[in-house]
Parts: structure tokens; sequence; C-alpha cells
């Protein structure tokens, strides 16, 4: 009985473990924060360019699974950004719905069939 409510104990303490909120940190570089724009302010300042140097913030709506390698960053009117940063670092898996600020710069993605912006981040702010 002593062994089974020992086995209870470190499972409970295991899976607790997992679900450990995630604190506030910067993978990449640090950078600073208190310069970011929407992604809303990032498509407007994006009319008639190709590339441009920004830190933006949004909410995360789908992250990379597998390797934490990629992310897509939404504002509240429902815009979105696809923000990778060419394996320079990780983030965590289960990101979803949390808030982040990237800095980077920002760029027309031909590849897709309606040109979307989409960003190059040098590092994240989760």
């Amino acid at each position: 009985m002593r062994n089974l409510i020992l086995l209870f104990f470190i499972i409970i303490s295991l899976s607790a473990c997992n679900n450990a909120p995630i604190a506030p940190a910067f993978y990449g570089v640090d950078f600073d924060t208190t310069k970011a724009i929407s992604i809303g302010e990032l498509t407007a300042r994006m009319e008639g360019q190709d590339r441009m140097e920004a830190v933006i913030y949004g909410t995360i709506q789908k992250s990379c699974q597998s390797e934490g390698c990629w992310l897509n960053l939404a504002n509240e009117s429902g815009n979105s950004v696809f923000v990778d940063w060419d394996q320079k670092f990780n983030t965590p898996l289960d990101i979803t719905g949390r808030h982040a600020i990237a800095a980077g710069y920002a760029y027309i993605d031909t590849t897709e069939a309606k040109h979307a912006i989409a960003f190059k981040a040098t590092a994240v702010h989760l």
C-alpha cells in the first residue's frame, strides 16, 4: 500500500512539471520590446515596401508542435503574419494563445499566391 501511495505522488509530481506555466523569456537575442507595433500597423507600414525592419507583437494563433521553429501571430482584427527564424533558437511547443513579441524584418512572401507578409525573426519574447 505504501508503494502504491508513493507511486501516486510521483505520477502527480511528474504531470505537474509538464503543465508548468512558461515564464516570460527571450528566445534568441534580447531586444527592446517597447518599440513593438501591432500586426495591423505592420501591414499598413508595409504598403509599397518589399522589406522592413520591425518589432511586432500579437497573439500566437498556431505554432510548430515538433520543434518550436515557427509561429503565426495575429492581432485582434484578424490580421496574421507567419514568423520563422532559421533554426537559430526554438520556442516551447504549447504556446498557442500566448502574447508574443518578435524582432526582425517583415517581407512580402512571393511563394504565397496572395503575396502575404511574412516575418523573419532574430528573436522572440514570450
